[in-house]
């Protein structure tokens, strides 16, 4: 061992080499009798760890008295944030007061299923007790505890009540009579008696009319049987034995409505009674005007009859068939004229009587 004294810290300074130019230091124990402790080492750090604690409590306490002073000059503020703080505190301890309150509410539901996985009844999830039967008493296979199966037939097919293969109704544990058919009347097969499966079809392919999943005929071998007609009754025309083709035209195309594909009937009319110009069969549009633009009534869109009058029977200048104005109730409109043109002394508008002459022409004669 080195006769060198060893400290606590553990770091060692190798001699001054001219390599380095600078001291090595080691970390660790005494590696090699050459390595020494750097003078004034440890000594340097016990003076860093022997200051004077005095420096330390002063700027405690000067931090103490900035942060009175700071409280003082701001106190309005502190108070409000203190009174803030103590709301959401009493928040807090009210949340906290209702959760524990109905913790059993919001808290996860407690297992049905003990640690075991089986619950009060002793069945566990799947629905099976310890033995290994369910709550109907039957076990993964489908028989109870007696060996029977729910159709009351054992593993060797035996049944219970008959003590044979064939149960009261005469079916075998897989549901077949002694003539090898099920109570559909269907062979293992999949053919009842006649020799037709369960969509229709015998073993050759073909339904009782002669027809096979493509359409080919039996007798014919070929789309159309021995009428000519395919497998949806419509000959090489496209029309059954009604005379209607897929889309229920006749051979002169209309419907049994009586309807044509434009959806006009043999007179020429729609569904709602009208012809390809918009008119009934009386002759009136669906605003009910007729060809000639007149109502039912005898008036136009404008409210005037064949004669040119309203229903008040005056006409679009507001004379009547009598020569009464409208606004005056008088023979003579508003600025003195009749329904001529001319007013009381015969003269029209343009100063003229009914002769062509004019006030002046007529005094000098």
């Amino acid at each position: 061992m080195s006769k060198h004294r060893i400290y606590d810290d553990d770091i060692y300074v190798a001699p001054y080499t001219k390599r380095t130019g600078r001291y090595r230091y080691v970390s660790g124990h005494y590696r090699q009798r050459s390595y020494h402790k750097q003078k004034g080492y440890y000594r340097s750090q016990q003076g860093s760890r022997n200051q004077n604690p005095g420096n330390k409590w002063s700027a405690w306490l000067i931090l103490a008295v900035m942060v009175i002073l700071l409280i003082i000059l701001l106190w309005d503020v502190v108070k409000i944030v203190l009174m803030i703080a103590a709301a959401l505190a009493i928040v807090a301890v009210v949340i906290g007061m209702v959760v524990r309150l109905f913790r059993n509410v919001i808290t996860r539901p407690r297992s049905a299923y003990n640690r075991k996985g089986f619950d009060k009844d002793g069945f566990d999830r799947a629905g099976f007790d310890r033995q290994g039967f369910d709550r109907a008493g039957f076990d993964h296979l489908g028989y109870d505890r007696d060996g029977y199966d729910r159709d009351g037939f054992d593993r060797d097919g035996i049944h219970r009540a008959t003590g044979t293969r064939y149960n009261d109704q005469g079916y075998n544990k897989d549901g077949y009579d002694k003539s090898g058919y099920d109570s559909s009347g269907f062979s293992r097969r999949g053919y009842n008696r006649r020799g037709f499966d369960r969509d229709g079809y015998d073993r050759e392919g073909f339904d009782r009319q002669g027809w096979n999943r493509q359409g080919i005929n039996k007798h014919t071998n070929s789309l159309f049987d021995i009428n000519g007609r395919d497998i949806l009754g419509y000959d090489q025309n496209g029309y059954d034995t009604n005379g209607r083709d897929r889309l229920g035209f006749d051979r002169y195309g209309y419907d049994r409505q009586g309807f044509n594909r434009q959806g006009f009937d043999r007179a020429g009319f729609d569904h709602l009674g009208y012809d390809k110009d918009g008119y009934d069969r009386g002759g009136f549009d669906r605003f009910g005007y007729g060809r000639d633009g007149f109502d039912r009534s005898g008036f136009n869109q404008s409210g005037y009859d064949r004669d040119g009058y309203d229903k008040e029977g005056f006409d679009l200048y507001g004379w009547n068939k009598n020569g009464i104005n409208r606004q005056t109730k008088t023979q003579y409109d508003i600025d003195g004229f009749n329904k001529l043109g001319f007013d009381r002394d015969g003269y029209n508008r343009c100063g003229r009587d009914a002769r062509g002459y004019t006030r002046y022409e007529n005094e000098d004669f």
